[in-house]
C-alpha cells in the first residue's frame, strides 16, 4: 500500500487542480474561444485578424517597354495619417536600376478600400523627361494638408546611366490626384541614391509645416545629404529648398530623417 504524506499529496493535488484552473480561466476571459459542435465542446485555438482574407492587390505593371522586367512592382514606401494610407512602389524594374515608373495606391478608409494610379510627368512613360524613376517615399504635411512623394529620377540606360535629381510630387486632395515633379536638387552628381522624406506635423514645433528629404551622394562616398522647405506655397515650395546639413556618413545607405 502506497502512503503519501501530507506534503506529497498538496503537491499531487496542486499538479492535478492548477491546470484545470488555468484553462478555466483561459476559456473565461475568451483567450482560449470554446464553442460547439452537435453535442460537443471544443476548444479553439485563438483566431488571428484578417487571417481568412486574401491578400488584396492593389495595383498592376501596366508598361510595355522592352526593356524593363514588366508585371513587377516592388519596394514600396507607406504612411498614414487619420484614416487615410498612400503607398508609393516602383512598377516596371530594370534589371540594373530603378522603374519605368512609380505608382501609388491610397485609402481613405484605413485599408478597407484603395484607389490607384501613377504618378504624371516622370519618365517618358509617363509623360516626363527621364529615363527611369526609383525609390519612392511618403510623407504627408499636416499643416498644408499635402501628400508627398519623393523619388531619384534617372537619364541614360547602360553605360550612360545616372541619377542627377531628387524629385517631389504633391497631392492637396487626400492622395487621390498628384502633380507633375518638382526638383528637390538637379545636378551636382550623377550618382543621387535612397531618398526618404519626413514632414514635422508637431503644432507647437518652431519648424510646424516643414519637410524634409535626405538622400546620398555616391559621388562621395555616400556622404548623407539633406534639404528642408517650409511649404508655405504648395505650387513651388521644392523650388526654394536649400541644403541644412551634410552627414559624411560613407556607406550608410539606409539613413532616415526623423522628426521629434
Amino acid at each position: 500500500m502506497i502512503r503519501f504524506t501530507q506534503h506529497r499529496r498538496l503537491t499531487i493535488t496542486v499538479l492535478i487542480v492548477a491546470p484545470s484552473l488555468l484553462l478555466l480561466l483561459l476559456v473565461t476571459t475568451h483567450i482560449i474561444p470554446l464553442y460547439s459542435r452537435g453535442g460537443l465542446l471544443i476548444f479553439a485555438t485563438p483566431t488571428i485578424p484578417n487571417a481568412d482574407r486574401p491578400p488584396l492587390q492593389l495595383s498592376s505593371d501596366p508598361y510595355t517597354n522592352s526593356n524593363s522586367q514588366h508585371q513587377t512592382e516592388l519596394e514600396p514606401g507607406t504612411y498614414s495619417y487619420g484614416s487615410t494610407i498612400v503607398t508609393a512602389f516602383q512598377a516596371g524594374r530594370f534589371i540594373d536600376a530603378a522603374s519605368s515608373n512609380i505608382g501609388w495606391a491610397t485609402s481613405l478608409d484605413s485599408g478597407a478600400t484603395w484607389q490607384s494610379g501613377f504618378l504624371p510627368g516622370t519618365t517618358q512613360f509617363a509623360g516626363g523627361t527621364y529615363t527611369r524613376v526609383s525609390d519612392p517615399s511618403v510623407a504627408y504635411d499636416a499643416t498644408h494638408k499635402a501628400w508627398i512623394i519623393s523619388s531619384v529620377a534617372v537619364i541614360g540606360n547602360g553605360s550612360t546611366l545616372a541619377s542627377p535629381a531628387i524629385i517631389v510630387n504633391l497631392s492637396t486632395d487626400g492622395g487621390l490626384t498628384w502633380s507633375k515633379p518638382l526638383h528637390v536638387v538637379n545636378g551636382g552628381s550623377t550618382n543621387y541614391d535612397k531618398d526618404w522624406i519626413v514632414c514635422d506635423n508637431t503644432s507647437t514645433s518652431a519648424f510646424y509645416g516643414h519637410c524634409y528629404v535626405e538622400w546620398d551622394n555616391d559621388n562621395k562616398g555616400g556622404l548623407i545629404l539633406m534639404s528642408t522647405s517650409p511649404m508655405e506655397d504648395i505650387p513651388g515650395a521644392w523650388l526654394r529648398l536649400h541644403l541644412i546639413k551634410h552627414m559624411d556618413l560613407e556607406g550608410s545607405l539606409l539613413f532616415s530623417p526623423t522628426v521629434q
